[in-house]
């Protein structure tokens, strides 16, 4: 199928977050937006001027430790509503080879901090709007896995062949109303931000 001009994004889960891949997505002219593994290989890039000599110009400031985040690269983007904090820095991914915006998104359940890094290869992407596609992503995927089910769809016998027709019409009617439903920007995490400009693989 056709991708529209608009989109200037693509989502995908951690499978798709391999240098080959993102690679191909550059390549084609747009900006990939995905999900790390915790155990993730990333560097700091150092912030001042390369220092005089001969020696090679020192281009890292250490290892990112999500869980220490060094203050002088990490930011505070925002706290959602679930108490769960955006923290972002623009790292070095050596596995993507390639500079990324990584979105640490921290969350204290029973007393103990857990964490997902997600990332984009724009830059300038807000943490917020990281988040807000990523998740969206996962509205898509709902329709297909547990749409029918959801809307009465499942499992269901027919007594005559002429009648396949009406579940498999009300499954097709219902994943149809579901996709204009969060184009529209009803999603089910209570932001309404989510527009057009990306594509969900």
């Amino acid at each position: 199928p056709s991708i529209p001009k608009r989109v200037k994004y693509v989502v995908s889960d951690s499978f798709h977050s391999k240098r080959k891949w993102v690679d191909g997505v550059i390549t084609l002219g747009w900006n990939a937006i995905g999900k790390l593994r915790q155990d993730a290989n990333l560097n700091y890039l150092h912030p001042g001027k390369p220092r005089p000599g001969p020696a090679r110009p020192q281009k890292y400031d250490g290892k990112v430790n999500p869980m220490d985040r060094n203050p002088a690269h990490f930011t505070l983007a925002t706290t959602l509503s679930d108490e769960t904090q955006l923290w972002t820095a623009v790292v070095c991914s050596v596995s993507l080879g390639r500079r990324i915006r990584l979105v640490c998104s921290v969350r204290e359940v029973a007393g103990k901090d857990h964490y997902a890094l997600l990332f984009s290869t724009d830059l300038d992407l807000s943490a917020e709007d990281v988040v807000t596609y990523y998740r969206a992503r996962f509205q898509i995927e709902f329709i297909f896995r547990h749409g029918p089910t959801a809307y009465g769809n499942g499992r269901q016998s027919v007594p005559q062949q002429r009648c396949v027709g009406c579940p498999c019409q009300r499954q097709f009617n219902s994943t149809e109303f579901s996709q204009r439903y969060v184009t529209a920007g009803n999603d089910c995490t209570g932001s309404t931000d989510v527009r057009c400009d990306v594509f969900f693989d």
